[in-house]
């Protein structure tokens, strides 16, 4: 069974990236994302949920890079409706 502090430690170290990276990044992220290798997908789409909530200013740079209709490709259409 994994220890708390190595998750911890791991998730440290995901949130100390994404802020080092910050808006830099996010252009690097949208590539990604707009790939057609889905191995960079799952990745890319991490990054960029952490960078927004660490940094919510990067927000405004996720829409200057056009990726919110790229983002809308990878719903599903088998998701739950939401409750009223």
């Amino acid at each position: 069974m994994e220890k708390i502090s190595d998750k911890t430690n791991r998730n440290t170290i995901l949130v100390k990236s994404a802020s080092d990276d910050k808006i830099v990044n996010i252009p690097q992220l949208a590539n990604d994302i707009r790939s057609i290798n889905g191995d960079l997908h799952y990745s890319a789409l991490q990054r960029l949920i952490i960078a927004i909530v660490m940094e919510p200013k990067n927000i405004e740079t996720v829409k200057q890079q056009d990726i919110v209709g790229v983002l809308n490709n990878f719903l599903v259409s088998s998701a739950p409706p939401e409750l009223n």
